[in-house]
């Protein structure tokens, strides 16, 4: 439980800075985007994806991710595919944010990244009441915002237990 509370603290501290990166580095990469392109899929090239295309690609990745060829995922495999993706991922965002280009991201860089923003400054639009300060209420979108992800993945596993065979 100390260790949930920690993570969701640090990510709570990083949130408003890492918002800079992430908005910095729009990736088509389809190895490290979370959708892939559709002509990897469409391995026909007719411009539609069958179920058998979709099944391959989705096997394709499963293959690439089950390193030890066991048929079946660790969470190791699963945690360096992710750590592999994100390497890459992040690694484009250090790039864009670098104005020095020393390698390196240093404070005011990531806050020029995070003020200058395509998608506009982060507390901006945060600041709903235009007051210049975030109250508790539009500090709170932060996390509704990136917990989407989260309560969707709660509802699946609710319906496991619901599915009827």
């Amino acid at each position: 439980m100390r260790y949930k509370k920690t993570i969701k603290t640090l990510a709570t501290l990083a949130l408003l800075g890492s918002t800079a990166l992430l908005s910095a580095a729009e990736t088509t990469d389809s190895q490290t985007s979370q959708r892939p392109q559709f002509s990897k899929v469409d391995l026909n090239g007719d411009n539609l994806i069958s179920k058998a295309e979709l099944t391959a690609h989705a096997k394709t990745q499963f293959d690439r991710t089950d390193t030890n060829a066991d048929g079946a995922l660790s969470l190791g495999e699963l945690i360096a595919r992710k750590l592999a993706n994100a390497s890459v991922r992040l690694q484009k965002m250090i790039d864009k944010v670098d104005a020095n280009s020393d390698g390196l991201v240093d404070f005011d860089e990531l806050e020029a990244a995070r003020t200058n923003s395509p998608r506009g400054n982060i507390f901006d639009k945060l600041d709903a009441n235009n007051d210049g300060q975030l109250n508790a209420e539009e500090f709170s979108r932060t996390k509704k915002r990136h917990g989407k992800g989260k309560k969707r993945y709660k509802r699946q596993n609710s319906n496991k237990g619901n599915a009827k065979n």
